[in-house]
């Protein structure tokens, strides 16, 4: 797949993101957020993965390095 400069952009501005915060609304029945998103704009820029984050608090993606921290508050 071939990326435009914009793709590339939104690419390298997610990927230098270090947190992402997750919220109740975000994660599934079983306590999962994904990984990317169903909503991001790059959904297809790695294989899709499911980490638990509402009980682990803490998740990192094995692709592409996001941290995503529960935040119940």
């Amino acid at each position: 797949m071939k990326m435009s400069a914009e793709q590339l952009k939104k690419l390298e501005k997610r990927l230098k993101q270090k947190d992402v915060i997750v919220k109740p609304k975000d994660v599934d029945i079983h306590g999962q957020v994904c990984c990317p998103p169903e909503t991001d704009e790059l959904w297809d820029m790695h294989p899709r993965v499911y980490m638990p984050v509402k009980f682990e608090k803490t998740s990192v993606c094995p692709y592409c390095g996001a941290v995503y921290k529960y935040n119940d508050k």
